[in-house]
């Protein structure tokens, strides 16, 4: 009986280690809210609300992934497109009253 307890407990925690693995790191600016961060698989998305405004937000993803490779305005929202080795990174942000929501995308390059 405690052999399948142990290896339960085994595999368990080796699927935890093969998650973390898989883990994606999507930087944000300091003073970030944070309320969504579903970075543990791909496509990788952190989302969260600022107080900074859109042209900060710009230079701070600019200064972290370099010059976007593409941008546009749709439905009101900023999207800019990078890439970063072999990653497909999407920001967009999105005005609110008085703060900007950002969501930030992040995938493998399809083959």
């Amino acid at each position: 009986m405690e052999r399948t307890f142990m290896f339960k407990v085994l595999s368990t925690s080796l699927l935890f280690v093969t998650a973390l693995s898989h883990a994606a790191t999507i930087p944000v600016p300091e003073h970030a809210k944070v309320f969504a961060d579903y970075t543990s698989e791909s496509p990788a998305v952190i989302s969260f609300f600022t107080k900074e405004s859109e042209q900060q937000i710009k230079q701070f993803y600019q200064s972290t992934f370099g010059q976007p490779t593409s941008s546009e305005q749709k439905y009101g929202r900023i999207q800019l497109y990078y890439e970063v080795d072999g990653q497909l990174i999407r920001v967009i942000i999105a005005p609110q009253a008085k703060v900007n929501e950002v969501n930030v995308i992040q995938m493998k390059k399809p083959s």
